[in-house]
This record gives C-alpha cells, structure tokens and sequence, in this order.
C-alpha cells in the first residue's frame, strides 16, 4: 500500500500576485523549517525556497525567513504568531503542507511523494518484505514490536489504521536504517 503525501501552497497566488495587495517595499516573509530537505533549508537548497524566490522576484520584494521545525506547533508559532509590541505576524506565508490540511486553505498541490518505513537489518524483521505482512503480523511478534516516527504526518496515519500505534514513539531519524519497505 502506498501512502502519497502531497503539499500545497496555503495562500491564493491570484490574491498574492495583485500589485494592489502588496506593495514592492515590503519583504515577501516565509515561515519554513531550517533543515527539511527537499521541501526548505536554511541553504535555500529546497525547492520551496525556490518557488518563494520567485514569487518574491514578480512581487519585487526580497525573501525574508522565520525559521522554525515543521512540527506539531509550527502554524501556532510562525503564521499565527504576532510579532513582539506589533499587529504584524512572523510570516505571510509558509510555502507548503499537506493537501487537506484544515488549519489553513491550502490551494491545489503540487507535489506528491510516496512514503515508506525503514527497518534496520538483524532486529527480528528480516522476513517483512511488504507493507502487508507487517500490518498482518501475528500479535505475539506485534507485543514485542517497537516503532520510531520522525512525526506526525500519512506514515503515522497508515501505522494508526495498522493498530501498530500504540508500539509507537517519536525520535529523531536513525543512521543505522539500511532496508525500505513502501507503504
């Protein structure tokens, strides 16, 4: 089975385009995370980082960043976030998120990535080859089964309709995976 997660711009680019909006002296501000390649980078090696220099460059503005984690709080910290002693907000825009996501109005996407789940060799999964056989594992070898997610996101939805939550935690991405299985 795979899961495809795909982004969208979270503003409307007819709105954002119109001279009439936005004037040239402002900066074009975009929240995004500082090290979530391909999407963003501090770098601005991302492709979205790109696609905000575009848009920056029609509207005669310069980027100006808000770093911060794409994680559980990012649109309460950057796009909902006043500016200290102002009416301002850190960011008019963060240039991608997941189709559907209902704290802002995403456009149509424009990218799609298909996800899979990395498991290290000689920890007792050798034998899974297949989304499937994972989530048909028998409860025994489920009881002693333990799951790392980098966050939330389609991965953790498809290891929740797994039952496989609950063997679940988050953590930091581990050097040490060598194996893919697609989703």
């Amino acid at each position: 089975m795979q899961i495809k997660h795909t982004l969208s711009f979270i503003f409307m680019i007819s709105a954002l385009l119109s001279t009439s909006l936005v004037s040239a002296k402002e900066k074009f501000k975009v929240c995004a995370d500082p090290l979530h390649p391909p999407y963003s980078s501090k770098t601005d090696s991302g492709f979205e980082n790109k696609i905000a220099e575009l848009f920056a460059a029609q509207l005669g503005q310069e980027v100006e960043y808000y770093w911060f984690p794409q994680r559980i709080g990012f649109i309460r910290n950057t796009l909902r976030e006043k500016l200290p002693d102002s009416d301002q907000y850190r960011c008019d825009i963060v240039m991608g998120v997941p189709a559907g996501y209902d704290l802002l109005l995403p456009t149509k996407p424009y990218y799609q990535s298909t996800y899979v789940m990395l498991i290290a060799k000689n920890r007792g999964l050798d034998d899974i080859k297949s989304a499937q056989q994972l989530a048909e594992m028998d409860d025994q070898r489920r009881e002693k089964l333990r799951i790392a997610m980098f966050d939330r996101g389609p991965g953790t939805a498809w290891i929740q309709q797994n039952g496989l939550l609950i063997k679940a935690f988050l953590t930091k991405p581990c050097p040490e995976i060598t194996k893919t299985i697609p989703l």
